[in-house]
């Protein structure tokens, strides 16, 4: 913990630019995700036909949430990177 608390008065604006890239990138996929889900559900609706999205998704390089707790894990990335960004601006004031 010594070692974290160091890396972040040490270089405050590294935490910043890490956050914000780990938010971004986190708050992208879980929208992706959503978008994709309703999308499927409209598409699924309209047709009838179940598409199975684990052979589609494989493809890509992206980890697209598609189940409650790949939600939650997104979701938790850009809280961590929202976190990591209010710390780093915090600790530049020092």
């Amino acid at each position: 913990m010594e070692f974290v608390l160091r890396l972040l008065i040490a270089c405050p604006r590294c935490w910043m630019a890490l956050g914000g890239m780990l938010a971004s990138v986190s708050a992208a996929v879980f929208f992706l995700g959503l978008r994709l889900a309703k999308k499927s559900d409209r598409l699924e609706g309209a047709t009838g036909v179940v598409i199975d999205w684990g052979s589609v998704l494989a493809a890509l390089p992206l980890p697209i949430p598609t189940t409650g707790p790949d939600f939650v894990l997104a979701a938790l990335g850009a809280a961590l990177g929202l976190l990591m960004a209010y710390l780093g601006r915090w600790a530049s004031k020092f």
